[in-house]
């Protein structure tokens, strides 16, 4: 079952696992697809380097091949699976959506003093919560959004 979510702002934490899931999908977008390999490649530079200087020096460059290729930080219909929706006290959700053909996993912030200056967690009387409260991990979305960068580059 495919659905449609807009997630407003979200951020970006790598996962060092590279067993990739063989699907073949032609709505993913281009963009998403060299965000992809981008983040990939970078990865097994990481994991091979020698030591934390040239680990930095990775992430650097993570960073600037993401903000060329992106331009602007905003991103329009990629694809993915519900990886977790869970929720805060107050019943705001946080979300967790994987790249469909990696295992790059896009989240919301999961804590409200994280989240203070970029309001991606979705609050509970929007649309959008209304959107993926009938969501399960596994199933497949299209989302629109926009990445926010973190002073350290560590987060995209």
């Amino acid at each position: 079952m495919k659905h449609i979510a807009r997630i407003l702002i979200i951020t970006i934490f790598l996962i060092f696992n590279f067993h990739k899931i063989a699907l073949s999908n032609s709505n993913i977008p281009k963009v998403q697809d060299v965000f992809t390999q981008i983040i990939e490649d970078e990865n097994i530079k990481y994991i091979n380097a020698n030591n934390n200087i040239i680990r930095t020096e990775i992430r650097e460059s993570r960073k600037n091949k993401i903000k060329e290729l992106l331009q602007e930080i905003h991103i329009k219909n990629w694809v993915g699976t519900i990886e977790n929706i869970d929720t805060l006290g107050d019943g705001d959700v946080i979300l967790s959506i994987t790249l469909i053909n990696s295992n790059i996993i896009l989240k919301t912030w999961n804590n409200i003093l994280s989240d203070l200056l970029h309001g991606s967690i979705i609050k509970k009387k929007s649309n959008l919560y209304n959107q993926i409260r009938v969501l399960s991990h596994g199933d497949e979305v299209n989302f629109t959004g926009h990445f926010f960068f973190w002073r350290l580059g560590l987060c995209l």
